[in-house]
Protein backbone atom coordinates (compact mmCIF):
# COMPACT_ATOMS: atom_id res chain seq x y z
CA UNK A 1 0.00 0.00 0.00
CA UNK A 2 1.12 3.51 -0.60
CA UNK A 3 1.02 6.53 1.07
CA UNK A 4 -0.60 8.73 -1.98
CA UNK A 5 -3.09 5.89 -2.14
CA UNK A 6 -5.02 7.70 0.42
CA UNK A 7 -7.77 9.64 0.23
CA UNK A 8 -8.06 13.23 1.79
CA UNK A 9 -10.99 11.80 2.59
CA UNK A 10 -9.93 8.73 4.00
CA UNK A 11 -7.27 10.57 6.78
CA UNK A 12 -10.00 12.91 7.78
CA UNK A 13 -12.08 10.19 8.97
CA UNK A 14 -9.24 8.73 11.03
CA UNK A 15 -8.57 12.03 12.44
CA UNK A 16 -12.36 12.49 13.31
CA UNK A 17 -11.82 9.26 14.58
CA UNK A 18 -9.24 10.63 16.80
CA UNK A 19 -11.22 13.83 17.93
CA UNK A 20 -14.12 11.87 18.63
CA UNK A 21 -12.23 9.08 21.27
CA UNK A 22 -8.86 11.23 22.01
CA UNK A 23 -8.46 14.83 20.55
CA UNK A 24 -12.23 15.88 21.90
CA UNK A 25 -12.38 19.70 22.02
CA UNK A 26 -8.80 20.06 21.36
CA UNK A 27 -9.26 19.87 17.79
CA UNK A 28 -11.74 20.81 15.34
CA UNK A 29 -12.20 21.01 11.57
CA UNK A 30 -11.99 24.60 11.61
CA UNK A 31 -8.63 24.60 13.48
CA UNK A 32 -7.35 21.85 11.19
CA UNK A 33 -8.45 23.89 7.55
CA UNK A 34 -6.84 27.29 9.47
CA UNK A 35 -3.69 24.77 10.28
CA UNK A 36 -3.47 23.45 6.42
CA UNK A 37 -4.11 27.41 5.25
CA UNK A 38 -0.39 27.95 6.48
CA UNK A 39 0.90 26.07 3.74
CA UNK A 40 1.54 28.27 0.80
CA UNK A 41 4.83 27.65 -0.44
CA UNK A 42 5.43 25.48 -4.03
CA UNK A 43 9.01 25.43 -4.77
CA UNK A 44 11.05 23.06 -3.23
CA UNK A 45 14.83 22.51 -3.15
CA UNK A 46 13.43 19.07 -4.42
CA UNK A 47 11.46 20.76 -7.23
CA UNK A 48 8.00 21.82 -7.13
CA UNK A 49 5.16 20.17 -4.16
CA UNK A 50 1.18 21.56 -5.22
CA UNK A 51 -0.59 22.97 -2.36
CA UNK A 52 -2.89 20.12 -2.92
CA UNK A 53 -0.24 17.54 -2.24
CA UNK A 54 1.13 19.77 0.87
CA UNK A 55 -2.14 19.57 2.66
CA UNK A 56 -2.59 15.81 1.86
CA UNK A 57 0.58 15.34 3.61
CA UNK A 58 -0.33 17.82 6.18
CA UNK A 59 -2.94 15.41 7.41
CA UNK A 60 -1.50 12.13 6.80
CA UNK A 61 1.26 13.61 9.57
CA UNK A 62 -1.62 15.15 11.75
CA UNK A 63 -3.18 11.61 11.84
CA UNK A 64 0.19 9.91 13.10
CA UNK A 65 0.41 11.96 16.26
CA UNK A 66 -0.35 10.91 19.66
CA UNK A 67 -2.42 12.98 22.16
CA UNK A 68 -2.94 12.34 25.64
CA UNK A 69 -5.77 13.56 26.58
CA UNK A 70 -6.91 14.63 30.51
CA UNK A 71 -8.33 10.70 31.10
CA UNK A 72 -5.46 9.01 29.52
CA UNK A 73 -3.10 11.67 31.52
CA UNK A 74 -4.43 10.88 35.17
CA UNK A 75 -4.10 7.32 34.08
CA UNK A 76 -0.47 7.64 33.26
CA UNK A 77 0.01 9.38 36.48
CA UNK A 78 -2.02 6.71 38.52
CA UNK A 79 0.76 4.44 36.94
CA UNK A 80 3.75 6.36 37.25
CA UNK A 81 3.38 6.32 40.84
CA UNK A 82 1.71 2.65 41.22
CA UNK A 83 4.91 1.16 38.81
CA UNK A 84 7.88 3.76 39.56
CA UNK A 85 7.62 4.17 43.42
CA UNK A 86 5.20 2.00 45.01
CA UNK A 87 5.71 -1.59 43.57
CA UNK A 88 9.41 -0.78 43.50
CA UNK A 89 9.96 -0.11 46.99
CA UNK A 90 7.04 -2.42 48.27
CA UNK A 91 9.87 -5.75 46.32
CA UNK A 92 12.62 -3.89 48.10
CA UNK A 93 11.41 -4.27 51.74
CA UNK A 94 10.03 -7.47 51.16
CA UNK A 95 13.85 -8.82 50.28
CA UNK A 96 15.15 -6.46 52.68
CA UNK A 97 12.49 -7.98 55.66
CA UNK A 98 11.97 -11.66 54.43
CA UNK A 99 8.50 -13.09 55.92
CA UNK A 100 7.09 -9.59 55.89
CA UNK A 101 3.20 -9.54 55.46
CA UNK A 102 2.10 -7.37 52.29
CA UNK A 103 0.48 -5.14 54.98
CA UNK A 104 3.16 -4.83 57.32
CA UNK A 105 5.07 -3.99 54.49
CA UNK A 106 2.71 -1.17 53.22
CA UNK A 107 2.89 0.17 56.15
CA UNK A 108 6.49 0.72 56.27
CA UNK A 109 6.36 2.34 53.12
CA UNK A 110 3.91 4.81 54.53
CA UNK A 111 6.73 5.10 56.98
CA UNK A 112 9.30 5.69 53.93
CA UNK A 113 6.65 8.57 52.63
CA UNK A 114 6.72 10.41 54.87
CA UNK A 115 10.07 11.35 54.45
CA UNK A 116 10.42 11.44 50.77
CA UNK A 117 9.03 14.48 49.17
CA UNK A 118 8.15 14.98 45.33
CA UNK A 119 9.23 17.65 43.29
CA UNK A 120 8.60 19.40 40.04
CA UNK A 121 11.05 19.49 37.40
CA UNK A 122 11.60 23.92 36.54
CA UNK A 123 9.69 26.69 37.93
CA UNK A 124 6.61 26.57 39.24
CA UNK A 125 4.88 27.51 36.75
CA UNK A 126 5.95 24.68 34.20
CA UNK A 127 4.39 21.43 33.52
CA UNK A 128 5.76 19.43 35.83
CA UNK A 129 4.21 21.57 38.41
CA UNK A 130 0.83 21.14 36.44
CA UNK A 131 0.88 17.73 36.48
CA UNK A 132 2.14 16.75 40.37
CA UNK A 133 -1.43 18.96 40.81
CA UNK A 134 -2.90 15.53 38.98
CA UNK A 135 -0.55 13.35 41.15
CA UNK A 136 -1.21 14.34 44.61
CA UNK A 137 -4.99 13.16 43.30
CA UNK A 138 -4.86 10.50 41.49
CA UNK A 139 -2.66 8.75 44.08
CA UNK A 140 -4.34 10.31 46.90
CA UNK A 141 -1.23 11.60 48.46
CA UNK A 142 -0.83 14.21 51.45
CA UNK A 143 0.02 17.87 50.60
CA UNK A 144 3.09 18.10 52.91
CA UNK A 145 4.41 15.29 50.74
CA UNK A 146 4.61 17.91 47.87
CA UNK A 147 7.68 20.92 47.33
CA UNK A 148 8.52 23.45 45.07
CA UNK A 149 12.51 23.17 44.58
CA UNK A 150 13.15 26.55 45.46
CA UNK A 151 12.11 25.01 49.21
CA UNK A 152 14.49 22.64 49.37
CA UNK A 153 17.09 24.25 50.14
CA UNK A 154 17.57 27.67 52.89
CA UNK A 155 20.14 29.25 51.23
CA UNK A 156 22.63 31.76 53.49
CA UNK A 157 25.72 33.71 53.92
CA UNK A 158 26.91 31.48 55.65
CA UNK A 159 26.24 28.01 53.81
CA UNK A 160 23.03 26.36 52.51
CA UNK A 161 21.31 24.54 54.82
CA UNK A 162 18.07 21.51 54.74
CA UNK A 163 14.93 22.75 55.20
CA UNK A 164 14.04 19.65 55.56
CA UNK A 165 16.63 17.76 57.29
CA UNK A 166 14.06 14.74 57.56
CA UNK A 167 13.94 14.03 54.18
CA UNK A 168 15.52 11.03 52.54
CA UNK A 169 14.15 10.75 49.20
CA UNK A 170 13.71 13.50 46.91
CA UNK A 171 11.77 12.35 43.96
CA UNK A 172 12.13 14.75 40.81
CA UNK A 173 8.63 14.46 38.34
CA UNK A 174 8.13 15.69 34.88
CA UNK A 175 5.74 15.04 32.02
CA UNK A 176 8.20 14.47 29.03
CA UNK A 177 12.15 14.28 28.68
CA UNK A 178 12.61 15.14 25.32
CA UNK A 179 16.43 15.67 25.35
CA UNK A 180 17.18 15.69 28.50
CA UNK A 181 18.78 19.04 28.64
CA UNK A 182 16.47 20.48 31.41
CA UNK A 183 16.83 17.60 33.46
CA UNK A 184 20.24 17.23 33.66
CA UNK A 185 21.06 20.82 34.01
CA UNK A 186 18.46 20.92 37.04
CA UNK A 187 19.60 17.83 38.58
CA UNK A 188 23.26 19.51 38.30
CA UNK A 189 21.95 22.12 40.59
CA UNK A 190 19.91 20.40 42.83
CA UNK A 191 21.46 17.07 43.39
CA UNK A 192 24.70 18.82 44.08
CA UNK A 193 23.28 21.33 46.79
CA UNK A 194 21.99 18.19 48.23
CA UNK A 195 25.21 16.06 48.16
CA UNK A 196 26.77 18.80 50.14
CA UNK A 197 23.94 19.01 52.89
CA UNK A 198 23.75 14.99 53.10
CA UNK A 199 25.35 12.92 50.74
CA UNK A 200 23.20 9.96 51.99
CA UNK A 201 20.02 11.71 50.63
CA UNK A 202 18.52 9.85 47.34
CA UNK A 203 17.34 11.15 44.28
CA UNK A 204 15.53 10.40 42.07
CA UNK A 205 13.82 11.52 38.34
CA UNK A 206 10.36 10.23 36.95
CA UNK A 207 9.00 11.01 33.50
CA UNK A 208 5.75 10.19 31.88
CA UNK A 209 7.34 9.86 28.87
CA UNK A 210 11.25 10.33 27.70
CA UNK A 211 13.37 9.15 24.80
CA UNK A 212 15.86 6.97 25.34
CA UNK A 213 18.50 9.52 24.85
CA UNK A 214 16.95 12.05 26.75
CA UNK A 215 16.66 9.66 29.69
CA UNK A 216 20.50 9.28 29.02
CA UNK A 217 20.83 12.82 29.39
CA UNK A 218 18.84 13.20 32.41
CA UNK A 219 21.20 10.61 34.28
CA UNK A 220 24.37 13.15 33.34
CA UNK A 221 22.15 15.15 36.57
CA UNK A 222 23.54 13.15 39.24
CA UNK A 223 20.43 11.44 39.95
CA UNK A 224 20.42 8.05 41.65
CA UNK A 225 18.06 6.89 39.82
CA UNK A 226 16.04 8.16 36.31
CA UNK A 227 13.09 6.14 35.11
CA UNK A 228 9.70 6.64 32.26
CA UNK A 229 6.80 4.93 32.40
CA UNK A 230 6.61 5.37 28.34
CA UNK A 231 10.39 4.67 26.53
CA UNK A 232 10.79 6.43 22.85
CA UNK A 233 12.92 4.95 20.49
CA UNK A 234 14.00 6.23 17.58
CA UNK A 235 10.73 4.62 15.66
CA UNK A 236 9.25 7.68 17.23
CA UNK A 237 11.40 10.32 15.33
CA UNK A 238 9.52 11.28 12.45
CA UNK A 239 12.02 11.45 9.96
CA UNK A 240 14.50 8.87 10.81
CA UNK A 241 15.23 6.04 8.20
CA UNK A 242 13.38 3.26 11.00
CA UNK A 243 10.58 6.05 11.55
CA UNK A 244 7.45 3.58 12.56
CA UNK A 245 5.14 6.42 10.57
CA UNK A 246 6.40 5.23 7.31
CA UNK A 247 7.32 1.74 7.71
CA UNK A 248 4.28 0.03 6.50
CA UNK A 249 3.88 2.09 3.04
CA UNK A 250 6.29 1.29 -0.47
CA UNK A 251 6.36 4.60 -0.59
CA UNK A 252 7.38 5.47 2.84
CA UNK A 253 10.69 6.29 2.16
CA UNK A 254 10.02 9.12 -0.61
CA UNK A 255 7.19 10.66 1.20
CA UNK A 256 9.05 10.36 4.39
CA UNK A 257 11.65 12.70 2.80
CA UNK A 258 9.23 15.03 0.97
CA UNK A 259 7.72 15.94 4.38
CA UNK A 260 11.06 16.44 5.63
CA UNK A 261 11.25 18.93 3.40
CA UNK A 262 8.29 20.56 4.23
CA UNK A 263 8.69 20.48 7.93
CA UNK A 264 12.16 21.95 7.60
CA UNK A 265 10.66 24.59 5.15
CA UNK A 266 8.39 26.03 7.27
CA UNK A 267 9.87 24.99 10.73
CA UNK A 268 12.64 27.32 9.70
CA UNK A 269 10.29 30.45 9.63
CA UNK A 270 9.13 29.09 13.32
CA UNK A 271 12.00 28.08 14.99
CA UNK A 272 14.86 28.70 12.98
CA UNK A 273 17.69 27.02 14.87
CA UNK A 274 15.31 23.89 15.31
CA UNK A 275 12.62 23.78 12.91
CA UNK A 276 12.29 20.07 13.73
CA UNK A 277 11.75 20.61 17.60
CA UNK A 278 13.96 21.26 19.99
CA UNK A 279 17.19 19.94 19.69
CA UNK A 280 15.98 17.86 16.49
CA UNK A 281 13.55 16.38 18.66
CA UNK A 282 11.11 15.27 15.48
CA UNK A 283 8.57 14.60 17.99
CA UNK A 284 4.78 13.78 17.10
CA UNK A 285 3.46 14.32 20.48
CA UNK A 286 0.71 16.68 22.76
CA UNK A 287 -0.74 16.78 25.89
CA UNK A 288 -3.73 17.74 26.76
CA UNK A 289 -2.06 20.36 29.08
CA UNK A 290 0.83 21.68 26.95
CA UNK A 291 2.67 20.36 23.75
CA UNK A 292 6.48 19.67 24.22
CA UNK A 293 8.86 22.04 21.58
CA UNK A 294 10.79 18.64 20.59
CA UNK A 295 7.29 17.89 18.79
CA UNK A 296 7.51 19.22 15.06
CA UNK A 297 6.97 23.41 15.43
CA UNK A 298 4.50 22.76 12.53
CA UNK A 299 2.09 21.81 14.65
CA UNK A 300 1.95 24.46 17.38
CA UNK A 301 4.16 27.76 16.94
CA UNK A 302 2.16 30.68 16.12
CA UNK A 303 5.26 33.01 15.11
CA UNK A 304 5.40 35.04 12.04
CA UNK A 305 1.17 34.71 11.90
CA UNK A 306 1.89 30.71 11.80
CA UNK A 307 -2.15 29.40 12.92
CA UNK A 308 -1.30 26.27 14.86
CA UNK A 309 -3.56 23.03 15.34
CA UNK A 310 -1.76 21.91 18.87
CA UNK A 311 -1.89 24.25 21.34
CA UNK A 312 1.80 25.15 23.37
CA UNK A 313 2.62 27.67 26.44
CA UNK A 314 6.06 28.55 26.53
CA UNK A 315 8.14 29.74 29.31
CA UNK A 316 8.52 33.15 27.75
CA UNK A 317 4.85 34.59 25.97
Amino acid sequence: MKIADISEKQLRQKIQALRTWVWGDNLDEPKIDRWLENFSNTSFKSGTITLQEQKFLGLFLLSCCTFFNLRELRAMIRALYRDLVEYPAIQRIKRENQGISLRDASKLLQTELSNTRFVPVGNPSESGAHILYYFRQENKLKVDHFLQGIDIMKLGLKGNKLRHPQVKHYIFIDDICGSGSQARDYGKHICGLLRKSNNNIKTTFLALVATKDGLKEAQQGGYDNCASLFSLDDSFRVFEKKSRYFELYDDGPVQRERLKELAIWYGSKLMKSDPLGKFGGQLLLSFAHNTPNNTLPIFWSNKNGWSPVMQRFGKSL
